[in-house]
């Protein structure tokens, strides 16, 4: 299955409200390290999911914009983006980029419009490269802090060391 996540210091996208989970295959693991990226196996996914409040501050005018997917396979990582319906029932891969028109009104009063992008598979790799071996936020200085579970708030590097997550025990964190 996945498991939620969230980072100490997340990357701005338009003041879009932004929910993460990762899933790996049932035995494999991932290979730890404290201050470099981590390796991730095989069949690794990692999703964010994009929301926006259509009047600042206010969750009922929440919509649903985009899923995107990293999905690691035999021959890398490939992205996908996923832009939800008008209805917020159901979301479709797109072929390529896409944007639509935005407004958000604004809690100080008077609103703003602007072009929200939607990614390619191509634009995922732009940022998700070699260098930062992919999975960005994956890492332990933006994971090391607690997360809200639902049934318990933990610190998710202890959390994930105790569902077995990395190649090796790294302890209590």
């Amino acid at each position: 299955g996945l498991i939620e996540y969230d980072l100490n210091v997340s990357f701005w996208s338009d003041g879009a409200l932004k929910r993460r989970w990762v899933g790996i295959p049932a035995s494999a693991r991932v290979t730890f390290d404290p201050t470099n990226p981590w390796t991730f196996p095989v069949g690794t996914v990692i999703v964010k999911h994009f929301e926006m409040d259509l009047t600042e501050g206010d969750p009922n005018t929440r919509r649903r914009l985009e899923t995107r997917l990293l999905v690691r396979d035999a021959n890398g990582w490939q992205g996908f983006t996923f832009k939800w319906n008008s209805a917020e029932t159901d979301a479709d891969l797109l072929a390529g980029a896409d944007s639509e028109p935005l407004t958000v009104n604004l809690a100080a009063g008077g609103s703003v419009t602007w072009q929200y992008s939607y990614p390619s598979r191509t634009d995922c790799l732009l940022c998700h490269t070699n260098a930062a071996n992919f999975a960005l936020g994956l890492v332990t200085r933006q994971l090391n802090r607690d997360f809200d579970y639902g049934a318990v708030i933990d610190n998710q590097l202890r959390t994930l060391n105790h569902i077995s997550y990395f190649s090796t025990d790294i302890g209590t964190a």
